[in-house]
């Protein structure tokens, strides 16, 4: 059996070491001149490889660190966890809520994407519709495609809330003018409104009625009389049947 002549511990080391390499350093490390040599090692490990730089730098998974957006750059060296920069520009116009124009996905990624944008619409991997006089790139799927131009027609999600509250006060003030007309126009009119304002009055004149039917006694408030009423005329007799008398000093 023919002896391992290369190690890919050695590729390993070199990474861990440098953070990023290119094929001629791990080929120095390994001790070849065959370039096939070094990707045979990288197959038995987990690497990525640089989408800026024409993929010329390798990065071991372990050491890249990756961002909310899955990009990570070191040394102006670019890395994607999405690969190379074609997969990576095609899920970041999938994922845009409103696609994206060339000139906003450029300074995302930090390298040109003219020519990746135009072979993945070429490819019919997305789409581009001119939304004004410039190329919008979306996502091939119709569906999601409406919805992201309909999306940046109506502006980013905060102009779109405020437009929406904007909307909403409007419509609650033009209801309570509308109430507030209607019930001025309708107070005398109204057969109902009427009978609510009679109803109404007819309560409190009741209440108002009753609550003056009773008043306090000039002895200090130990007992009440009808107000108006004399208790001997109402009829009202004391415990002998005799007719009761306001004063007398021996009543409770």
């Amino acid at each position: 059996m023919r002896p391992v002549q290369f190690q890919a511990d050695r590729v390993v080391a070199l990474l861990r070491r440098k953070q990023i390499a290119t094929i001629e350093q791990l080929k120095a490390a390994l001790g070849t001149s065959v370039d096939m040599t070094v990707f045979r090692k990288l197959r038995e490990i987990r690497y990525h490889t640089s989408y800026s730089h024409r993929g010329r730098y390798y990065a071991l998974d372990e050491v890249a660190r990756f961002d909310e957006r899955g990009l990570w750059t070191c040394r102006d060296i670019h890395f994607s966890r999405w690969g190379s920069l074609v997969d990576t520009v095609e899920r970041f116009v999938n994922d845009a809520e409103q696609g994206l124009f060339a000139s906003e996905l450029a300074p995302m990624v930090q390298v040109d994407v003219e020519g990746p944008l135009l072979g993945l619409v070429r490819k019919q991997r997305l789409a581009r519709e001119k939304v004004s006089g410039a190329y919008l790139y979306c996502a091939r799927d119709s569906a999601r495609r409406r919805a992201q131009i309909l999306a940046r027609e109506l502006g980013p999600p905060s102009e779109q809330q405020q437009r929406r509250d904007l909307v909403l006060d409007q419509s609650k003030a033009a209801l309570v003018l509308l109430l507030s007309t209607w019930m001025s126009a309708n107070a005398g009119s109204s057969p109902v409104w009427s009978r609510c304002c009679s109803a109404g009055e007819e309560i409190d004149t009741s209440r108002r009625s009753r609550a003056s039917m009773f008043t306090r006694s000039p002895r200090g408030g130990e007992s009440c009389s009808k107000a108006g009423c004399s208790p001997s005329a109402s009829g009202i007799l004391a415990a002998d049947g005799r007719p009761w008398k306001k004063n007398a000093r021996d009543d409770r």
